[in-house]
């Protein structure tokens, strides 16, 4: 969200529901300018005023936080692949659109389709970076509460990126979560 503002006039921003809904608790007067997209479904883009000219996208869960996606692109420009922030997991192998099911073979399991750009976010790509995947993290974060029964839990996170595990957490403990913003 850096750069945004409610005074952002930049043209459309094309985002997942679930940003589109972040984006506008945070900035309702972007109502006209932000418009989510189903994940998974194929979106055509606009390009000119007319609608003669465009792009072909398909948003994918990125395993990452609440709202992130990874963007393929297709038009004249070939199929770009946009990752953004994610984290891998095997399941993402089961993309139908990524990884159609006439380019499966049995040697390679999976083959995806051609990409003719890839821009990924690679701030952790180095094998010496070992993160557990999101339910290993839960099941750890539980432990070390269940270890501590008689103590108050006091957890700090940044403003998003952390709602699923707090939903995990609430269900676990049954409890409600109390959001406390410290500016």
């Amino acid at each position: 969200m850096i750069g945004l503002s409610s005074t952002w006039d930049n043209g459309t921003i094309y985002c997942s529901t679930i940003t589109r809904r972040l984006l506008l608790n945070k900035y309702p007067s972007l109502e006209g300018f932000v418009i989510g997209l189903a994940i998974e479904a194929q979106h055509w883009i606009p390009l000119n005023p007319e609608r003669t000219k465009g792009v072909t996208i398909y948003m994918f869960e990125a395993n990452h936080i609440l709202g992130a996606v990874m963007i393929l692109f297709q038009g004249v420009m070939g199929n770009i692949l946009y990752t953004g922030d994610f984290r891998y997991t095997s399941l993402m192998l089961n993309n139908h659109i990524l990884f159609p099911e006439n380019r499966r073979n049995k040697k390679l399991r999976q083959i995806a389709i051609d990409i003719d750009h890839l821009i990924i976010d690679n701030t952790f790509c180095d094998p010496i970076f070992k993160h557990p995947s999101k339910h290993e993290a839960v099941r750890m974060l539980i432990d070390i509460i269940e270890s501590h029964k008689d103590h108050k839990v006091i957890i700090f996170l940044y403003k998003t990126g952390k709602e699923e595990l707090l939903i995990e957490l609430s269900k676990v403990f049954k409890t409600l979560v109390l959001l406390t913003f410290i500016p």
